[in-house]
Formats: structure tokens, C-alpha cells, sequence
């Protein structure tokens, strides 16, 4: 007794193939606007986070003593471990990584942007 092999039917690679491509445009567009979304809250949460850390500066009082290396250099210079020991005891740590780790996140999400942007636009003039 011989066994005939099974035989798909016809179009179902087309079928599959159709059905993956689909799902893959649908996941590229799902994860632009996501992307997309992101870049604007992160820039939204940016603008308070400089303000901060701008009013943080300020009062902490590294402005001024900033300035002295350039209206004083001599006397900073003269002391410059303790100069540059009050430099970084005024300086707002706290703020200064809030706005590194925003700003961090805007260049993944900028960068994930262009990367799922080409994706669709690839696939639309793929379709075209």
C-alpha cells in the first residue's frame, strides 16, 4: 500500500506569506505611533525637568560660584581643591540625571521613530 503525500492547497504560501506581511505592518504602525507617543510625553516632561534644574542651579549656588572662576581666577586657582570641592557639593545631581535620563529616552524614542518609519515606508513602497 502507497501513501500519496499530503498536498496543501493551492495559494496557501500566498495565503501565509500575506497574512505574516499584515501582521508585520500592523506591529511596524502599532510601534511608530507608540514611539511617536512617547517622544511627545518625554518632551511634554522635559520642559518642568530644565526649569528645575535651572532653579536648582540657582539656588544651590553653583552659578555663583561658577562665575568666580572667571571674575577671580587667581583666587581660584590658588585654591582650586577646595574650589572645585564646592563646585561639585552645589552641584544639583538629582536634576542634572533627571534631565540626562529624559533626554536619553527622547534619543531611543527618536531613534525607534526613524527605524519604524523606514519599516513602513519600505513596506508601502514594497505594496506600490
Amino acid at each position: 500500500m502507497t501513501t500519496q503525500p499530503i498536498q496543501p492547497p493551492a495559494g496557501l504560501l500566498e495565503k501565509v506569506l500575506l497574512a505574516v506581511e499584515t501582521e508585520q505592518r500592523k506591529t511596524a504602525r502599532r510601534r511608530f505611533v507608540l514611539s511617536s507617543a512617547g517622544l511627545l510625553v518625554l518632551s511634554i516632561l522635559l520642559i518642568p525637568a530644565i526649569k528645575g534644574f535651572g532653579t536648582e542651579l540657582m539656588q544651590s549656588g553653583f552659578v555663583s560660584f561658577f562665575s568666580l572662576a572667571f571674575v577671580n581666577f587667581t583666587a581660584v586657582f590658588s585654591n582650586w581643591q577646595d574650589f572645585a570641592l564646592s563646585l561639585l557639593e552645589s552641584f544639583p545631581v538629582v536634576s542634572a540625571i533627571e534631565v540626562l535620563t529624559l533626554l536619553g529616552l527622547m534619543v531611543a524614542s527618536v531613534s525607534a521613530l526613524i527605524t519604524y518609519s523606514k519599516t513602513l515606508l519600505n513596506r508601502h513602497l514594497a505594496l506600490t
